[in-house]
């Protein structure tokens, strides 16, 4: 067995192929796992139980860098470094997400990007399917919230946002695997699902990115085939997530509840400006990270109210808040590099996901979640991957 070991290690092919296996195992683990902690199977096992099954998916991300990823010295030390950053944020946020995340980028090199949406989409779907229908013949519970007068639906997911959420990743990952086949009868069943999560499950803001998919993939699509107008347009894609990333923090920092106009968009926002407001002024902006207790709604959350409610909604402001400033800044910057380099190879499918991505986490808390955002992995898998390569054929010609 040992002897079989040290050939696979010796071999840099099969080293790369058992690394590329070792990811998949712990991409889909992980997945299962994450998605799960959603779901009011927690009922049966314990949320704190699964997050600790996650570190089995960590582990064997490490041991893929570490034992079956080729290395110069200059790119060990920058993942070390990163690995670093993310502890550190880890230990001082006592949050799992920037971690996983962070761990599944940095060794998602050499994987292949579009394998890895269609393995994301394919078991995320499983899933959902199996909660759906576990939750409507009453295996788990169907929550029921209240908005008023209006009843939210979960079906076996722990709160009605989290559902819609879902939903607009999985439809995201679909429109990238399809990109090119989408048309009006593609886009026809995406109104159809966005007027179902409005009616169903009262998700305002989900229900408008899910919408927001039809013009930004549409303008992606005629520049790709070659429309000078759309391609005008969508060149400046790459620079929604940076400017909106800004715009999202500035808000919070300036939100003034005696100005009409901003109590009129924090009401759009679902109160999404005074809680980010109240967290900055409380807890103020963390360089490496910090913990802060939340209570939110949803499956387990006890003695929840109107006055006592507190959670940060935007994954924006989670990053500069709980997981670090710096941390914050290197996923923007990724974000923005992922958009730029679609566009800059005339791929725009992958720039027009970022684009909902960045909305979706002006108000949602789902980016750095693996369960909700395949996207990110592109970090590595895609940009890094094409910039080594770029780098290695220059120095060959030099």
């Amino acid at each position: 067995m040992m002897t079989r070991i040290i050939e696979v290690l010796r071999d840099a092919k099969q080293r790369q192929t058992v690394g590329q296996q070792l990811y998949f195992v712990a991409f889909i683990f992980g997945l299962v796992i994450t998605f799960l902690q959603t779901t009011t199977f927690i009922q049966f096992v314990s949320n704190h139980a699964l997050t600790r099954l996650i570190y089995i998916s960590l582990a064997l991300l490490v041991a893929k860098l570490l034992c079956f990823d080729d290395h110069d010295i200059r790119q060990l030390l920058l993942d070390l470094v990163m690995m670093a950053l993310l502890g550190c944020s880890w230990y001082l946020s006592q949050s799992l997400p920037m971690i996983t995340m962070g761990l599944f980028v940095i060794t998602a090199r050499n994987i292949d990007f579009h394998q890895i949406v269609q393995t994301y989409l394919t078991v995320g779907l499983i899933i959902f399917a199996v909660v759906i229908v576990s939750a409507l013949v009453g295996i788990i519970p169907n929550i029921i919230f209240h908005r008023q007068d209006v009843v939210r639906l979960s079906f076996g997911i722990i709160y009605t946002t989290d559902f819609a959420a879902h939903v607009l990743s999985l439809v995201m990952a679909y429109c990238y695997l399809n990109f090119s086949k989408l048309n009006w009868r593609y886009y026809c069943c995406i109104v159809l699902i966005a007027i179902f999560i409005m009616k169903v499950c009262d998700a305002r803001l989900d229900t408008a990115c899910l919408l927001l998919i039809i013009p930004v993939i549409w303008f992606a699509q005629q520049a790709q085939r070659g429309n000078r107008g759309a391609q005008l347009v969508t060149k400046f894609y790459w620079g929604v997530t940076p400017i909106m990333a800004y715009a999202t923090v500035m808000m919070a920092w300036l939100f003034n509840n005696q100005k009409n106009w901003m109590l009129r968009l924090d009401q759009l926002v679902s109160g999404r400006l005074t809680i980010s407001h109240q967290a900055l002024g409380k807890y103020g902006i963390s360089w490496f990270g910090q913990h802060l207790t939340e209570r939110g709604w949803g499956f387990g959350a006890a003695h929840v109210n109107d006055q006592n409610y507190f959670f940060i909604d935007s994954s924006f402001m989670r990053m500069v808040i709980i997981s670090g400033l710096v941390l914050g800044i290197i996923v923007v910057f990724w974000m923005t590099k992922i958009s730029w380099q679609s566009i800059q190879a005339e791929d725009y499918a992958l720039a027009a996901i970022i684009v909902i991505l960045t909305i979706s986490a002006m108000v949602e808390q789902h980016l750095l979640e693996i369960d909700y955002d395949p996207f990110l992995l592109a970090a590595y898998s895609i940009v890094y991957t094409s910039d080594r390569q770029s780098r290695m054929e220059k120095k060959n010609i030099e």
